[in-house]
């Protein structure tokens, strides 16, 4: 009977070391892999935000900071409403939702107010994120600021229209 138990315990740990070798070099790959994720979303030019699925903000990334005004401090635990600049269309956010939470996919520009009160323009991609079982579990957005784009188009319509 000890001579089996110690046969078992002696294939237990045959090879377990090479076991924990292999488990860690994995788990290495898989932190470099998420190190680098992390690095693309910080410095993308674009803003990043990512909700819960109530609408609760997790995360922006400091191109949000740069457009908004905001800190990430400011905005964590806050919803995307503290951006509403109260200029768009009816309806706007109400056919986003519904469009998010079945799913899909939302484009849109919509007119948000930065903390100094200034008014811009941004294109939003917004995208639900699902579990390993299809569950909602965050929303990301995508957003690019327009304004400077919408500025130089309104001059030069302005300045090479014929009724000008």
């Amino acid at each position: 009977n000890h001579a089996a138990t110690a046969v078992e315990n002696r294939l237990l740990t045959e090879g377990f070391g090479e076991r924990v070798r292999e488990r860690t070099r994995e788990l290495e790959v898989a932190n470099n892999e998420l190190k680098k994720l992390f690095n693309a979303v910080e410095q993308a030019a674009e803003a990043i935000l990512i909700t819960d699925k109530r609408g609760i903000i997790q995360y922006v990334n400091p191109a949000f900071s740069a457009i908004s005004g905001y800190t990430k401090e400011e905005v964590l635990g806050k919803t995307p409403e503290i951006l509403n600049s109260g200029k768009n269309p009816p309806g706007l956010f109400k056919n986003m939702w519904k469009t998010i939470l079945s799913g899909r996919i939302w484009r849109g520009t919509v007119i948000n107010m930065a903390k100094t009160g200034e008014h811009y323009f941004e294109e939003m991609t917004v995208a639900p994120v699902m579990d390993g079982h299809g569950e909602i579990i965050n929303f990301i957005a995508i957003k690019k600021d327009r304004s400077e784009e919408r500025r130089v188009g309104k001059e030069c319509r302005s300045r090479w229209s014929p009724y000008h």
